[in-house]
């Protein structure tokens, strides 16, 4: 049994053209192929897996990256003399007294919210804000990680020395 078929890549952004023909040409590995139709464009698809050669990070060992943890400086990290800061206090201060004071704000006008339906029902805006403010802390904690640990990849820093920093 025999099917011939044409392959119709559309937007190649991810250079699929190039990977594709390498599969074909060179008879690559991939993956376990298989057929999906999408009922709503009445076409079929093939999803085919092929594999992405990554680049592994040449991380070294023994350069270490001193990083002081503070209040004013949320991360002050130092590359083998050269100091780099990370996070900003302002904008971190800017948006939490934004919430605290949304938040103040509804706690007001909750006061005059009809009621009628439980008091969770009430509060239900006060929750929601509560879960925000925790989410935002959460982020930035996460975005200032994140920058880093993308900022010692770069340089080739393989070791993160954590310090408070001292009052």
């Amino acid at each position: 049994f025999k099917m011939d078929f044409a392959c119709v890549l559309g937007k190649n952004k991810a250079g699929y053209y190039y990977r594709l023909q390498k599969l074909v040409e060179e008879d690559a590995p991939f993956g376990n192929p298989s057929f999906f139709y999408d009922y709503g464009l009445k076409k079929w698809f093939l999803l085919l897996p092929l594999p992405i050669e990554v680049a592994a990070p040449g991380l070294d060992p023994s350069r270490v990256c001193q990083v002081t943890l503070g209040t004013e400086q949320p991360i002050l990290a130092d590359f083998e003399g050269k100091e780099v800061r990370i996070g900003s206090l302002e904008e971190f201060r800017y948006r939490r007294i934004r919430i605290d004071e949304a938040l103040r704000r509804l706690q007001v006008a909750s006061r005059f919210s009809k009621g009628g339906k439980g008091r969770e029902h009430k509060l239900s805006a006060l929750s929601r804000y509560h879960e925000k403010e925790r989410r935002f802390t959460h982020d930035q904690l996460h975005k200032c990680s994140r920058a880093l640990i993308g900022q010692c990849v770069r340089r080739g820093f393989g070791t993160i020395v954590l310090r408070l920093e001292k009052e």
